[in-house]
């Protein structure tokens, strides 16, 4: 035994077999080479989408640390390929990659608030503005990995490897990670309801919240695709977190530790589609209210509402249907300021105007009636 201890920092493929070594294989050099390329190009399209403008940072900044860390972590792996018996570099790599889906779920908590103000805060068993304490949750995780994976290395050795301390702190370090799959959990819980009742809401009445301001508002495109990634995310992060607490619990040398694919699946794959499809679907482009295309939509009604006569009217008769179409566009139009801009748009086509315009402004957002209008 202390033969193969001594020994440990200098072995080599011939001298020694990689299931002797801290991983239990060699790492794929392929494998973690692509998924570190996956982690710099999402890092690189997460930052395109927050720098200009520094849009959404509560969400830009956690994502960009996992891909920071995750790239890290995988790169690290790559050069374990070489030297699968280096301690050191397995004890960096399992840092990296045991923390950044901490991030990535915080980032996903962040956005939260706005995606059910936009489906509609009366469906939420909570008020929205409480969940980013699950950010809170993961945090606290995080503390508790951390702790773990000090006890846990704490001991390692190049020559003798793994020390003793391995058993006291994995599962330290699956507490954090439980922790934040619990987070996970109470986020399915809470948000299945939102979902299930702003469906149901939509089925009836085809609209799932009614907006103060803006009436009923129609979900877009992109935020129905964003709430579709903001889902799959999710899963693939509780995945993981079952996953990864499981061969926490187990221990660095049990059977589940030592099957690299298994690792590349629940490590790489679960924790690289919900940051892909996150920096894709970034809050900035697809977390939106339909109440920009509802403006759009208002805007080219009220314009075809306020269109030119028909040929062969006489002069009163055109005025008649002028004002007849406005008053049709009043009731789209959300200002009294915005019909006072459309008649002195057509101000020339009025004879009536000094008397129609300032009283427009008194009126409040009402239908206009032909004896108001004294036509």
């Amino acid at each position: 035994m202390s033969d193969r201890d001594v020994t440990l920092s200098s072995c080599s493929f011939d001298s020694r077999s990689t299931t002797d070594s801290p991983y239990g294989y060699r790492p794929s050099a392929s494998g973690n080479a692509i998924f570190a390329i996956i982690y710099v190009l999402a890092l690189v399209g997460c930052l395109a989408y927050s720098i200009p403008g520094r849009k959404w940072p509560a969400f830009g900044i956690p994502i960009c640390v996992a891909c920071v860390f995750e790239a890290v972590g995988f790169g690290i792996r790559l050069g374990s390929s070489f030297d699968p018996w280096d301690v050191r570099l397995f004890a960096v790599s399992t840092a990296f990659t045991a923390v950044a889906p901490a991030f990535v779920a915080a980032g996903l908590y962040s956005t939260l608030n706005k995606t059910v103000s936009i489906l509609g805060v009366e469906h939420s068993l909570i008020n929205p503005a409480r969940y980013p304490w699950l950010i809170g949750i993961d945090a606290t995780g995080v503390v508790i990995q951390l702790v773990g994976i000090i006890v846990t290395f704490a001991d390692v050795s190049t020559a003798t490897g793994l020390g003793p301390n391995t058993k006291k702190g994995t599962p330290i370090i699956a507490a954090g990670t439980g922790l934040q799959a619990l987070s996970l959990i109470c986020f399915h819980v809470l948000f299945a309801v939102v979902a299930f009742q702003a469906a149901v809401a939509h089925r009836q009445f085809g609209y799932t919240t009614f907006h103060s301001q803006h009436g009923f508002v129609t979900l877009t495109r992109k935020f129905k695709v964003f709430l579709a990634m903001l889902i799959v995310s999710s899963i693939c992060l509780l995945a993981r977190a079952v996953f990864q607490t499981t061969l926490l619990g187990a221990g660095f040398g049990s059977n589940i530790a030592r099957i690299e694919a298994l690792f590349l699946a629940f490590n790489g794959f679960l924790v690289a589609e919900p940051i892909i499809g996150l920096v894709i679907a970034h809050p900035a482009s697809y977390l939106q209210d339909g109440v920009k295309q509802k403006r759009r939509n208002r805007s080219a009604q009220i314009s075809q509402m306020v269109a030119a006569p028909r040929d062969g009217h006489s002069k009163r008769s055109r005025s008649t249907q002028y004002f007849a179409r406005l008053q049709e566009a009043f009731s789209l139009a959300p200002y009294p300021l915005r019909l006072r801009r459309l008649l002195e748009i057509y101000k020339d086509q009025f004879q009536c105007l000094e008397v129609i315009t300032p009283r427009i402004s008194l009126v409040s957002q009402t239908e206009m009636t032909a004896s108001s209008l004294h036509l």
